[in-house]
């Protein structure tokens, strides 16, 4: 999946990591400034240990880097850890891959809080259950224009991919980039106006 996000980074582009976890892809992809010296890079992760990790490596690879969860408002949240550090998640989200423990509060803010710069996101979420809140963070970003692709590594509501029909995504398989309706873990929506891309898929 970094591969296909990689073909699509262009020159001018933002790419916006939210929940980076250590920084695979946002790291990754950052070592294309040599090529792509216009492109911004941006990781929001909410786990404070996990954060401490990426931001080993996110200031010297020009990555700007925030340890705040991405949410619909602004406050906090309560997370639960889990058996691995990507599943760390909301209360509200626990899964059996949650381990019981003393609950993390995290402050949390919308997308929109932030200074991000470009007109070219490319937005990669992975927040375990939270995507809607997310994408309604967001929203000044999508009514803007400013968002030419999404890639979500799994969803948990139908609603995300009326968010994203609603402001004229198309959709992709994100892992084969095969032409689909929705209803798969790795989406990645594209903007047509933004990217080559038509709705093979009605």
């Amino acid at each position: 999946m970094i591969l296909n996000l990689a073909a699509l980074l262009a020159d001018g582009d933002t790419f916006v990591d939210i929940g980076a976890n250590a920084g695979i892809y946002v790291l990754t992809l950052a070592r294309m400034r040599a090529l792509l010296p216009r492109a911004r890079f941006y990781a929001f992760e909410a786990n404070p240990d996990t954060f401490a990790r990426l931001a080993v490596h996110a200031g010297a690879m020009g990555v700007e880097a925030h340890n705040v969860a991405l949410s619909d408002r602004e406050g906090t949240l309560e997370f639960i850890g889990g058996a691995v550090s990507n599943v760390f998640t909301t209360i509200e989200n626990a899964s059996a891959y949650s381990m019981p423990g003393k609950a993390v509060s995290v402050p949390c803010k919308r997308l929109g809080q932030f200074e991000i710069a470009g007109d070219s996101l490319i937005l990669k979420i992975d927040v375990e259950g939270q995507e809607m809140a997310v994408l309604n963070g967001a929203a000044d970003f999508f009514a803007a224009k400013r968002v030419k692709a999404v890639y979500l590594d799994g969803y948990k509501e139908k609603a995300v991919e009326q968010f994203l029909r609603e402001r004229g995504f198309v959709f992709l398989e994100g892992k084969t980039l095969a032409s689909t309706g929705g209803g798969v873990f790795s989406l990645l929506a594209l903007h047509p106006e933004k990217c080559a891309v038509r709705d093979a898929a009605g």
